[in-house]
C-alpha cells in the first residue's frame, strides 16, 4: 500500500485522504457511461459500522448529512473492469484481491478508524468534529 502522506496528490478532507483529480476522473467516467452515480436519501450515511466504538475512540461528533451519493458500475462499465482485470499479471490481481478482501465488506466507521489510525494527519479537517 504506498504511503499517503508523502503523495503530492492527497490532502486531507471530509473525511480522510482526498484527491481532487479523483472527482474529476468520476465525472468522467460517469460522463462516457462507465458508473452511474446517484444521489439518494441517507438516514444515516454510515450504516454498518460501529458509530459508538469509533466515536469513543477518536471523541469526533458526527455531522450526518441529508444525502449521500452511489456509485455503481453500469454493464459497459462491468465490461471494461473485466477487460482490464482480465490484463493483469498474477501478482496485480492477487494484490487486488487482497485489496478486496480486506476492504469491501468493512463498515464504514473501521474503514474510518483503519485510515484516521495509519494516517492521522488526514483527519485533521475531518467533517466529524471535536
Amino acid at each position: 500500500m504506498p504511503n499517503l502522506t508523502q503523495s503530492p496528490n492527497f490532502k486531507a478532507y471530509d473525511f480522510g485522504p482526498c484527491m481532487d483529480d479523483l472527482y474529476d476522473d468520476l465525472d468522467f467516467a460517469e460522463d462516457i457511461g462507465l458508473i452511474a452515480i446517484q444521489e439518494v436519501p441517507s438516514g444515516n450515511e454510515y450504516e454498518g459500522g460501529d458509530e459508538d466504538a469509533f466515536l469513543e475512540d477518536f471523541g469526533f461528533r458526527l455531522v450526518k448529512r441529508p444525502t449521500r451519493r452511489d456509485f455503481k458500475l453500469t454493464k459497459v462499465g462491468e465490461h471494461a473492469a473485466r477487460e482490464v482485470y482480465d490484463n493483469l499479471d498474477d501478482e496485480r490481481r492477487e494484490r487486488l484481491e487482497q485489496i478486496k478482501r480486506r476492504f469491501n465488506a468493512m463498515p464504514f466507521f473501521d474503514l474510518l478508524r483503519y485510515v484516521y489510525r495509519k494516517y492521522p494527519a488526514f483527519a485533521k479537517r475531518s467533517v466529524l468534529s471535536l
